[in-house]
């Protein structure tokens, strides 16, 4: 049995000890069932934990996705919408293909010229350093950094002297010798194995060879056309036959010796990073246990730079080549600078390549790729017009944009400085920035309906002036077309819809917030239905306690009126001995009884 009181007394000299002890251990009153019920209100516990984290997330996505924009928010997106509709009016105008046209053709001509220079400059450099080391070798000297730096000044600006003096002839006598010395150049020092491959591939001919050679396309796809031309020596090509077309070029001595250079770098590369490997390999340990870990695991990959540089190098001397020849084709050829066949824009590169692939491959789109590329003249020159257009238009939707940013950003700022004591510290920032929240797209909606509400009464208007108002005229509806700022419409198609599905994920996040709280109260309901059985479990073993309790009072008291009695009759025989020893030694009966 399991003593569970122990009490100690002292009365007159008498100590006396009481002790209770249960009839049953305590252990054994259904502690299992009781450490069952603690265990699963530990895991509820948790859950209720988990799922009111997960309230609280959706409380704040909730949050996000709530419009809270008020009178003074709409008066600024309406305002903004207002100016930049104005600007738009007033200093984009109307869509002029042939003016644009000529803008583009400037900047890309510029662009031939600008990389030519950068070619001749490269290769004139060069040669003065060579020829000024050679005649100082002569005197045995060596050329110092500042003559380097001297004849390098000198030969760039000679290159850029002579490049002038071209554009300048070029302006006073209307020709384009200059542009054509620039693409000869271009040519020259930027060939790809894939560009006269196409002979006697049908379909294919001169005027549409850039379309159908995979490499003259400015896109990731005409670059992997470009990388497998450059290392195989094989063309790809599109045939117009609902497939790819492969044409091996052969292997020239310039290839041979640009594969010996490269195979010459890769076994060094392979060299060096064995040494390496052997390094880590014996040393592993010691570097892991002397060095940081970042700086470690930096060491034991350097095992793989070597290869790996050597061939980003190689990949980005093709790069840089595939780059270079698309600039000299770009303006036309040396024979017909400015005004020949150029390479397919991104927009018409894409569609072709999505035409081969089934079941566009199937329908009539390639051919009228084709005719825009090669009847029409959509290259990329026209595309650049198209583009350099869409930037100026977008000029004035991106002032909008900023205008109610800034505005949502700074007025915001203080309120949120105001409610925080001006303690920048303590400013919840995600509040603040004007992005991914209801509010401001609300701001960006409204902004951007107004700049196309204006644009397009401004259009119309414009339009009807110039058209004397007659609605059967064709002319009115195509100057109507050609002044709409077709970026804003964009932008007003984005932030609306861009409104409409945060409304969307708003209300998917209020159900999923419903969900979460009935999951909630379920995880309650069943936590006090645990804590109800722990109590009637508590219930249950206080009162086979209290049982117990008295049947040990019960017997506690039965014992101690045994051991009165049994006191009571060592006293009497106690006496009885006294009076028997009174007579016979009254001394000791004094002191006996004084003991007593």
């Amino acid at each position: 049995m399991e003593n569970i009181l122990s009490i100690k007394t002292a009365q007159e000299g008498l100590e006396v000890e009481y002790s209770f002890e249960t009839i049953l251990p305590l252990a054994q009153f259904n502690s299992k069932l009781y450490g069952d019920i603690e265990e699963r209100g530990g895991d509820i516990d948790l859950k209720i934990k988990e799922l009111e984290n997960l309230i609280g997330h959706y409380n704040d996505e909730i949050e996000r996705m709530t419009n809270h924009a008020d009178m003074y928010d709409y008066m600024i997106a309406v305002s903004s919408g207002l100016l930049c509709g104005a600007i738009d009016s007033f200093f984009v105008g109307a869509f002029d293909f042939e003016a644009e046209l000529e803008k583009a053709e400037n900047t890309i001509s510029d662009l031939v010229s600008g990389k030519s220079q950068e070619v001749v400059i490269k290769e004139r450099v060069q040669e003065a350093i060579d020829k000024a080391s050679r005649k100082a070798k002569i005197y045995g000297k060596e050329l110092s950094k500042e003559e380097i730096r001297k004849i390098r000044g000198e030969a760039t600006q000679g290159v850029i002297d002579y490049f002038d003096r071209w554009k300048r002839n070029d302006t006073i006598n209307g020709t384009q010798e200059a542009l054509k010395r620039s693409i000869s150049k271009l040519e020259q020092a930027f060939k790809i194995p894939s560009d006269n491959l196409y002979h006697g591939l049908p379909n294919i001919n001169a005027m549409s060879h850039h379309l159908d050679d995979i490499a003259h396309h400015p896109t990731s796809l005409g670059l992997c056309a470009a990388i497998i031309s450059e290392v195989f020596r094989i063309g790809v090509y599109d045939t117009r036959n609902n497939e790819f077309k492969l044409k091996y070029l052969g292997i020239d001595n310039e290839y041979r010796e640009k594969l010996k250079s490269f195979l010459a770098a890769i076994v060094v590369a392979g060299l060096i990073s064995w040494i390496l490997n052997i390094v880590d390999n014996k040393y592993h340990d010691k570097i892991e246990k002397t060095l940081p870990k970042p700086l470690a695991i930096l060491v034991q990959h350097l095992t793989d730079t070597p290869i790996v540089l050597v061939i980003l190098t190689h990949l980005r001397r093709i790069i840089e080549n595939w780059i270079g020849h698309l600039i000299s084709d770009v303006d036309g050829s040396n024979s017909t600078p400015g005004a020949g066949m150029g390479i397919p824009g991104f927009f018409v590169s894409v569609l072709n390549e999505l035409s081969m692939v089934p079941p566009l491959s199937m329908t009539s789109l390639h051919s009228v790729i084709e005719d825009l590329f090669v009847n029409k003249r959509v290259d990329f020159r026209k595309e650049m017009t198209i583009y350099q257009f869409a930037g100026k238009q977008s000029l004035p939707v991106l002032l909008g944009d900023v205008f109610v940013r800034s505005f949502y950003f700074i007025r915001y700022l203080v309120e949120e400085l105001k409610i925080k004591n001006y303690t920048l510290s303590a400013v919840d920032w995600k509040k603040i920035i004007p992005f991914n929240n209801r509010t401001i797209l609300r701001m960006m909606t409204i902004e951007s309906g107004t700049f196309t509400s204006v644009d397009l009464a401004d259009a119309a208007i414009r339009s009807a002036i110039v058209n004397g108002g007659n609605v059967y005229n064709p002319k009115l509806y195509l100057d109507f077309a050609l002044r709409v700022n077709i970026v804003g419409i964009g932008r007003f198609a984005i932030a609306l819809g861009s409104d409409i599905h945060m409304g969307y994920q708003k209300g998917r996040s209020e159900q999923e917030r419903i969900n979460t709280y009935n999951q909630l109260l379920y995880n309650y309901n069943a936590k006090v239905f645990f804590l109800q059985s722990g109590n009637w479990l508590l219930a249950d073993q206080t009162e086979q306690l209290m049982k117990n309790a008295m049947v040990i009072g019960v017997s506690s008291y039965y014992s101690y009126m045994g051991k009165i009695k049994n006191i009571k009759g060592y006293i009497n025989s106690v006496d009885s001995e006294i009076s028997s020893a009174a007579a016979n030694n009254p001394e000791m009966s004094d002191w006996v009884s004084n003991l007593f």
